[in-house]
Parts: structure tokens; C-alpha cells; sequence
């Protein structure tokens, strides 16, 4: 084994390192003084695998404060994928089974990337919506483009965990194995779903619209007349 994968696998097998990328992906962008709170964790040991991992390529940081300069720290592409294996790795020790593989679809989609082609997952509205392009986009934007614009953003998965919640006939529970996080997480992105669309997933008239704007998101995709997030 060579020193740059041996200096890989200290990395991720860390205790700390895993926490923090949970951590992070969790509060959608951390402060360092929102990681520092936790016990056993001293500021040292948080300040050197913060920047080991932003070294690493993992994590990256935006700045919200000039003066002084504060970052916040979000996941990189690479470090949602360490993120997933790392929760896949703690179904698998808390007695689960991995039904699928924990990097497919790690990678967040890049803006205007269609989430489905509108015959995988065929229903009456697809052609109506295929048909008026115009209203689909209305009602994109009326719906689940917020949510868009938020995962593009702040590299959160709050379309995704909607989509994978309506395809597992809305069990939290179910979501959360196919997604590999907790029900508690699952919950408090379907709490931000509602803060960001004012549509509530508890309510039958929301629920649909919510189910309508994500096919019209496929079917503007296909199109290729969704716009950039």
C-alpha cells in the first residue's frame, strides 16, 4: 500500500473525521463553534482534521463573516460519498444489510441533470404536462424548484430524500434504510421541504402537488427546458 492511500485510510478511519462529516452534512454547512459543542471533542483535535479534510479535497469552505473571517464548512462532492459509506458502515454495525450499493447515486446531480426519464415512471400526467411545456414550468417553480436551488446551494439532498420518501409509499422508515440516514434526518428534511415550499408532505392537497411538481421537473429535464439552479 502506498503512503498517499495509507494516508487516505487513516483519514476516513478516524473517528473524529467520520463525525465531522456526518456532522456537517447534517446542519447543511457548519460552523466551526457548531462543531466545537460536541463532548470529547477537543478545539485542537477539531481544527486539525477540519483542515486535514479540506486538504483532502472532502470538504470546502465559504466564507459568511469578513471581520475576522469565519468559514462555514460543507462536503465536497468526494466527501458525500465518504459521508454515504460511512453511514452505510454503521447500518451494517447496528445489525442492517446493505440492499443496495451505498456510492450509487452518491454523487450529487448536477444542475439541469434529469432526475428520470419520464417513461420510467409512466403516468397520465407526464404527457399532459409533456404537452404544455409552459404550465410544467410554472409549476415547477411554483413547487420543488426552491428545493433545487437549495441543494445547489448547500449541496444538501432534499430533492432526492423527497423522491426516494414518495417511492417508498411515504415510510420515513423505508426512506431512510434506501437512503442510508436516520428517520431523524429523513424527518428534518421533509421539515425543510415545507419551510422552503410552504407545502406540507402531511397534507393530501400538498402531497400532490409536491408529487406533480417533481414529474413536471422530469418532464422540463427531458425537455431540456429545466434551467440552471
Amino acid at each position: 500500500m502506498g503512503p498517499e492511500r495509507r494516508r487516505a485510510l487513516d483519514l476516513v478511519a478516524d473517528r473524529w473525521t467520520m463525525w465531522i462529516l456526518l456532522a456537517i452534512h447534517e446542519t447543511t454547512g457548519a460552523r466551526f463553534t457548531d462543531l466545537a459543542g460536541e463532548p470529547g471533542l477537543s478545539r485542537r483535535v477539531l481544527t486539525e482534521r477540519l483542515r486535514a479534510l479540506v486538504d483532502a479535497g472532502l470538504v470546502e469552505t465559504r466564507q459568511y463573516q469578513a471581520r475576522p473571517p469565519r468559514n462555514r464548512y460543507l462536503l465536497s462532492a468526494r466527501g458525500l460519498q465518504v459521508r454515504r459509506l460511512a453511514l452505510a458502515a454503521l447500518h451494517v454495525a447496528a445489525g442492517g444489510l446493505l440492499t443496495d450499493d451505498p456510492l450509487a447515486g452518491a454523487v450529487p446531480r448536477g444542475a439541469g441533470a434529469p432526475t428520470a426519464s419520464p417513461d420510467a415512471d409512466a403516468h397520465p400526467a407526464d404527457a399532459l404536462l409533456a404537452g404544455d411545456l409552459d404550465a410544467a414550468a410554472r409549476i415547477h417553480a411554483d413547487t420543488v424548484a426552491p428545493l433545487a436551488r437549495y441543494d445547489a446551494q448547500y449541496r444538501t439532498s432534499l430533492l432526492d430524500t423527497l423522491e426516494t420518501w414518495f417511492a417508498c409509499d411515504a415510510s420515513v422508515s423505508v426512506a431512510a434504510a434506501r437512503l442510508y440516514a436516520h428517520r431523524h434526518t429523513v424527518r428534518y428534511r421533509l421539515d425543510r421541504v415545507r419551510e422552503l415550499t410552504g407545502l406540507d408532505v402531511t397534507a393530501t392537497a400538498d402531497r400532490e402537488q409536491l408529487a406533480l411538481g417533481l414529474r413536471a421537473r422530469r418532464v422540463l429535464a427531458a425537455a431540456g427546458r429545466l434551467d440552471p439552479d
